[in-house]
């Protein structure tokens, strides 16, 4: 793909606008996530100057004798990332886990990938949105792909 391009993918649109892209995160739960936006929802976020937040909550499976939480897991903590409409890559630290927190878990940790519009210029969300549950290790083999289209067109 050419920076400075528009590539439809199956009736959605990603922008790939030069030094638009986040940079590539570092460290051992560092990992991506593309966010594709449909025509409408990049015209409409953009029209508001609304940003996009893509919120990564991190997780894993109790281990032996630890408290989980109702979901039946235990909360590693949560990273949140902003982009312009016209930016379709977030990257992730994971920085936000700390190595003793892993010795609650067992198994690899987890991360929930969800997002929304940004809420600065419009109260409501605007978007509805694909998610991502998985292993980290699996966002990190391949580049997950959210799908986001208005909630109201």
């Amino acid at each position: 793909m050419r920076p400075n391009s528009v590539t439809a993918l199956t009736g959605f649109a990603i922008l790939a606008l030069a030094g638009c892209h986040a940079p590539p995160a570092h460290g051992p739960h560092a990992f991506a996530i593309e966010v594709v936006l449909t025509p409408a929802a990049a015209s409409r976020l953009a029209a508001l100057h609304e940003k996009v937040a893509v919120i990564a909550d991190y997780s894993g499976f109790p281990a032996p004798g630890v408290q989980a939480t109702p979901d039946g897991q235990v909360d590693l903590g949560s990273e949140t990332v902003e982009l312009a409409p016209t930016e379709g890559r977030a990257a992730f630290t994971g920085a936000v886990i700390d190595g003793g927190d892993l010795k609650t878990i067992t198994g690899p940790p987890r991360v929930l990938i969800n997002v929304v519009s940004a809420r600065h210029a419009a109260p409501d969300n605007l978007l509805d949105c694909s998610i991502f549950e998985d292993d980290i290790a699996v966002a990190q083999a391949k580049t997950p792909r959210i799908a986001c289209d208005l909630i109201y067109s």
